[in-house]
């Protein structure tokens, strides 16, 4: 499938929807796989193999094949996940979970079929990972950001502001500071993370939930959009996510709240459990499948005290605070760039992946320059 005919589907979609880390990278792990479970799966079309060869990389004229994440190994998902989020960060600016940091926890999770092997990206957001997962320059990134193409800020006498990009299919939040309009600061794809963006007044917005302004009171399902009102930093917003963007597409009710459901191969569980760490993996049982993400092969301890959530398990990856965390700004020497992503540091070459010298730009997070 062409990388054109990937965004052509990804927009029609959205008009109906709103929308290296200093860790081993070798942990083990004894659950299935996605491509053990289920080989006729799209992301297993060669049977779960570990080699990547020249097929997953960009074509000459830009035309790009889905990329086949389930034959990457972890390690390959890694390397994938650091030269995307390198590219989405020189090109659009990094905004929010768009900084470098975070955005490759979430590449992982998208890259990775051994470490998320239940909650593999789908509909739009595949479309947005297999399609940054290729990229070779950022008219490339643009497409995968922008599939209708590219819209000036709003002219400004002064000050900035964030908003939602008014792009035609799934619109990015984005950051606007020059005075006479024209390109923006930074953008935060909010289907990176399986959310809408929402316009909370002219000046704010956010990447949240189907809710948008409305005050949430009530977790549950509203058709495939698992709403999330529990989150204790963020009270009476919808936190919640599109389940029609990962896993089977649907959400489906727990007795621990909304959840979205796995894809079939998920093994069946009886005891309901609300999201736990077993060493590095965080695993579930709700509406009787059970649901695992190995957060060290992300690069990441499990933290029972994330309050990972029915919708998103994967929260639980992440160090706490005050248990060897990195801290402070990110950092640039040359071409390296670093910065942390749920506590953990990850790193990149900038010049090794086709971009310019490393800059701290006027938010304060570091990106590689434009090739």
């Amino acid at each position: 499938m062409t990388r054109s005919r990937i965004l052509i589907i990804a927009a029609a979609a959205a008009s109906v929807v709103l929308g290296v880390a200093c860790v081993d990278l070798f942990h083990s792990t004894e659950f299935d796989t996605l491509c053990t479970r289920s080989p006729e799966d799209p992301q297993c079309r060669d049977g779960g193999a570990t080699n990547v060869d020249s097929s997953t990389l960009p074509d000459a004229d830009g035309a790009d094949a889905h990329p086949d994440f389930c034959s990457w190994t972890s390690t390959q998902a890694r390397e994938r996940a650091l030269r995307a989020c390198a590219w989405l960060g020189a090109c659009e600016g990094p905004l929010g979970e768009s900084a470098f940091g975070p955005c490759v926890v979430h590449a992982q999770l998208a890259f990775d079929c051994t470490a998320n092997p239940d909650m593999r990206p789908a509909h739009e957001a595949d479309a947005f990972w297999s399609c940054l997962a290729t990229v070779s320059s950022c008219t490339d990134v643009d497409r995968c950001v922008f599939p209708g193409g590219v819209p000036p800020c709003a002219p400004l006498a002064t000050g900035s502001f964030t908003s939602c990009s008014s792009a035609k299919g799934v619109a990015p939040r984005v950051k606007c500071v020059s005075p006479g309009g024209g390109r923006f600061e930074g953008v935060e794809p909010c289907i990176m993370l399986g959310q809408s963006c929402v316009r909370e007044d002219d000046s704010v917005a956010h990447c949240g939930g189907s809710l948008g302004t409305v005050q949430c009171t009530q977790s549950g399902c509203s058709g495939s959009f698992a709403v999330g009102c529990d989150d204790p930093a963020s009270p009476l917003n919808d936190v919640g996510v599109d389940c029609s963007a990962s896993g089977a597409g649907r959400c489906e009710p727990s007795d621990a709240g909304p959840v979205c459901a796995p894809r079939n191969p998920a093994k069946s569980c009886v005891t309901e459990k609300v999201a736990g760490c077993e060493g590095s993996v965080v695993s579930a049982c709700l509406s009787g499948r059970e649901i695992r993400v190995d957060c060290g092969l992300l690069g990441l301890p499990c933290n029972d005290a994330a309050a990972p959530t029915p919708f998103d398990i994967a929260r639980a990856c992440g160090n706490e605070p005050d248990a060897g965390a990195c801290v402070g700004s990110d950092r640039c020497a040359g071409t390296r760039l670093e910065a942390c992503g749920r506590g953990a540091t990850y790193a990149v070459d900038c010049a090794s992946v086709g971009l310019g010298s490393c800059a701290i730009g006027p938010s304060g997070r570091a990106a590689c320059a434009r090739p």
